[in-house]
Formats: structure tokens, C-alpha cells, sequence
């Protein structure tokens, strides 16, 4: 959904899951043209998928800079000052269980969470949502409606300008 979206061009990657069009026919690597993975089509397939662990990896990766610096040991120990994105200037948008052990990590290192829902009270995830929040997962809790002057819409532009001030007055320093 980020790569084919216009943000795409604002941001330096994304990490989601891969999804494949149809499978390569028999014999594609003896003739790459035909059956190629490069074909356009139907997706029919997961490349690779994010789990709870996988999330956690991909902020710790994300924080570190190991994403852009494939020399940097992510498990290796680290100056927060080396750290490539402070986890205080990462906002964290999820919907469920898998995410807690994220929400998590960036709670407890002053970034900013959201759950988000879809349907209302008894349909959706809305029931889910609000137990993270309950449970002190989440700082807030909106419907995953990011148009203009919907909550979470309100809620992610407060905390970009947050952390944007907040960027703003450790540089002025």
C-alpha cells in the first residue's frame, strides 16, 4: 500500500509485508523473459510477512540504522546519541495482539502509539483496540479514518508537530 501510494515519494522505505503476482511457471530460470518474477499480475502469493517479532526487529533496525547500513549489528550495543532515528521521534500506527511487543518499545522509550479500529463498538477489532488502550498499550485509540479533522488524522498531525518542535529545540541547543 506505501509503494503504490503518492507518500511513497516522501519517504526513505518502507518495511510491510511482500506480496507476489502468480507463480513463476516451470523452467522460469532457464529462460528468465518467460515466467519471469518480474510479471505484472494477480497477486496470489506472501513473499514475506511481519509477525510480532519481525516488528520488533524492523524498530530496532529502523532506530539503529541498520536498515540503510548493513555493516550495523542490530543485536550490537549502541549509543542512543548513534542511533539513526531516536525512538522519541517514532510514531508507531497498529491494529492488534501482534503489535504489543512494538507498542511496547516505543511507549517505554517516549515515542507515540495509536491503535486503531475498524467498525464500532461489537464489530471490527473495536473491542481489541480499546483493551490496548485499557491495558496501556496505546496512548490513544481512533477508527483508522486518516482524513482531515477525523481523530486519528488530528491525533498523527499533533504528534508529527510534537516531534517536529521537538527536533527543532535539540538542533537550537
Amino acid at each position: 500500500m506505501i509503494e503504490g501510494n503518492p507518500i511513497r515519494e516522501h519517504a526513505d522505505g518502507a518495511w510491510a509485508c511482500e506480496l507476489l503476482p502468480n507463480s513463476p511457471s516451470r523452467g522460469y530460470l532457464d529462460s528468465p523473459q518467460e515466467g519471469s518474477m518480474e510479471t505484472v499480475g494477480i497477486l496470489t502469493g506472501i513473499g514475506y510477512t511481519l509477525n510480532n517479532t519481525t516488528k520488533t526487529r524492523a524498530v530496532f533496525e529502523i532506530n539503529k540504522g541498520a536498515n540503510f547500513e548493513p555493516d550495523i549489528d542490530v543485536n550490537a550495543r549502541m549509543s542512543p546519541d548513534d542511533r539513526r532515528v531516536p525512538f522519541t521521534n517514532m510514531i508507531y500506527i497498529a491494529d492488534g495482539p501482534s503489535d504489543v511487543p512494538v507498542f511496547s518499545v516505543i511507549n517505554q522509550n517516549g515515542g507515540k502509539t495509536l491503535g486503531v479500529y475498524t467498525g464500532g463498538f461489537g464489530t471490527g477489532n473495536y473491542d481489541g483496540v480499546q483493551q490496548l488502550l485499557q491495558d496501556g498499550r496505546t496512548t490513544l485509540s481512533a477508527k483508522a479514518d486518516y482524513r482531515q479533522g477525523m481523530e486519528a488524522h488530528n491525533w498523527l498531525m499533533h504528534s508529527l508537530k510534537q516531534i517536529a518542535d521537538g527536533i527543532c529545540a535539540s538542533r537550537e541547543k
